[in-house]
């Protein structure tokens, strides 16, 4: 009518995370040496992340070595993001010796106290119990999009629970394995709000 272009502006959605993949390079994870880096590939692939790296994790020491991709030594508090644009996803089978020891729960409870942080494990859950993953297991509910897992709404079981002290003993940390339907859900929980949730391990403070 008037002749002239009015442009109109929408809001366009815009990678969120930059992700550290974490992988355990302990002697057990050999046998899934092709399913990791298709697993890598898949992420660059997705285009849906500002910026991945990729890091080894080794569990022959009493703490916890992390590696980057050309062998070097890191800290581990490199991984840990309080601005909220990091997402930290560690894959291992939990069958090494280190996950059974406190150090290397430790190490992941402090990542995900202030960055989101999840375990992908390629072994299906029926088994966990019979590796270093055997912790509690809870629903874990949604909270704000992109949240660490400190803000993940869920319920300790009675039997965990520390007398005058409630949740603060443990530190909700989703989990999955490589299938599509477990991912799925726990993508939905983390950044659209899915009241089903997502299933995860409850890690114990250090002096619980």
């Amino acid at each position: 009518r008037t002749r002239q272009l009015v442009p109109e502006f929408r809001p366009a959605p815009e990678p969120w995370f930059e992700v550290d993949l974490v992988i355990d390079d302990s002697p057990s994870m050999a046998v899934w040496n092709d399913m990791v880096p298709a697993l890598a590939t898949l992420l660059h692939q997705l285009g849906a992340f500002r910026s991945i790296r990729a890091w080894r994790m080794s569990l022959s020491e009493t703490v916890p070595l992390l590696r980057n991709n050309g062998g070097q030594l890191a800290g581990s508090n490199q991984l840990r993001a309080p601005d909220g644009r990091r997402l930290i996803i560690v894959v291992s089978d939990g069958s090494a010796g280190g996950w059974f020891r406190p150090e290397v729960w430790q190490t992941m409870r402090a990542w995900a106290a202030s960055t989101p942080t999840v375990l992908i494990s390629p072994l299906a859950t029926r088994l966990w119990r019979r590796t270093g993953l055997d912790l509690p297991a809870v629903r874990a509910g949604p909270a704000a999009p992109g949240s660490p897992n400190p803000r993940l709404q869920y319920s300790v079981p009675y039997l965990l629970r520390a007398p005058g002290n409630g949740d603060r003993e443990w530190m909700p940390l989703p989990a999955a394995t490589l299938s599509p339907y477990m991912l799925g859900q726990w993508a939905r929980t983390l950044m659209r709000g899915d009241p089903r949730g997502c299933d995860a391990l409850l890690i114990p403070s250090a002096d619980y």
